[in-house]
């Protein structure tokens, strides 16, 4: 009974490969792919256009004037004064990058209490409210500032977790 198995096994691997046609390199179909080149080519390929400026929420392409409806940026807001002021404020609080995952080094305190907002609104309205009261809180005050100007540390307002030192 077993031979017989077998030799249906062969009749189907036979009759698998007669269908599929010669083998061929899995990766011989990427490597064959022109179309983009082609588009390229013709100039109508629309990915990696540059663009010559950016205004908020519209952009100049080869000198005209489109709406940018491919960005995060679709407020406008990147370009705000407020929004710009406070980027330069987190950067010379908290550098360009958290240097790890927040997994294992990259949490800061900022994290933990956006999270803590996040936790205690019920609703988007309430979200809302209470991120921008947070913003509000965050914002520099007077002493922050003269801290800043005269070259001083400014004052942390929460102790490491781990060594007890601000």
């Amino acid at each position: 009974m077993p031979r017989r198995e077998t030799g249906r096994r062969k009749v189907f691997e036979t009759r698998m490969r007669a269908k599929r046609g010669p083998s061929m390199d899995i990766f011989q179909k990427c490597f064959e792919y022109d179309l983009d080149k082609k588009a390229m080519a013709k100039g109508i390929y629309p990915y990696f256009q540059p663009l010559d400026g950016l205004e908020g929420t519209e952009a100049t392409c080869n000198g005209c004037k489109v709406i940018m409806i491919g960005s995060n940026n679709y407020l406008g807001l990147t370009m705000h004064p407020k929004v710009r002021a406070a980027a330069l404020q987190a950067l010379d609080e908290f550098g360009p990058s958290c240097t790890g995952s927040r997994f294992l080094n990259g949490t800061l305190a900022l994290h933990e209490e956006l999270e803590q907002v996040r936790k205690a609104a019920d609703t988007a309205a309430s979200l809302t409210r209470q991120l921008l009261a947070f913003a509000r809180r965050q914002a520099p005050s007077r002493t922050s500032r003269r801290a800043a100007a005269s070259g001083r540390r400014p004052r942390r307002l929460r102790t490491c977790r781990w060594c007890g030192r601000g």
